[in-house]
């Protein structure tokens, strides 16, 4: 049987720009509670969870640690866009499950472009 080599997501499929990289400026590590099928783009609220349609305001930072693919469900320090200025794929962002309509993630963009995100 052959193998085809796939890929799962990756920092730069969410991260088109960010100011300084050298420095981490805009990267803090988090500590995020990590549910099944939180991937590389997840946005998360302060607390630490994945931002669904009751909180959208609180959005307030993008997992960016390539390790969440591998973590068991459970609270886990990883690294996340924190301010900006950063410019990020909207395409790559991943929401809870109730986020599904285009208004709902354009209420979201709103909160972390406050942000510079």
């Amino acid at each position: 049987m052959t193998l085809i080599a796939t890929q799962g997501k990756v920092v730069s499929d969410v991260l088109a720009h960010e100011y300084d990289p050298s420095t981490a400026y805009c990267r803090e590590m988090v500590t995020v509670t990590v549910v099944a099928g939180m991937k590389i783009g997840s946005v998360v609220t302060a607390a630490g969870v994945l931002v669904v349609v009751a909180t959208t305001a609180q959005a307030s930072f993008v997992v960016i640690d390539e390790t969440v693919k591998d973590l068991a469900p459970g609270a886990a320090s990883l690294l996340c866009m924190a301010r900006g200025p950063v410019k990020l794929k909207a395409s790559g962002l991943q929401y809870g499950v109730d986020i599904t309509t285009g208004g709902q993630k354009d209420a979201v963009s709103v909160v972390l472009a406050a942000k510079g995100l």
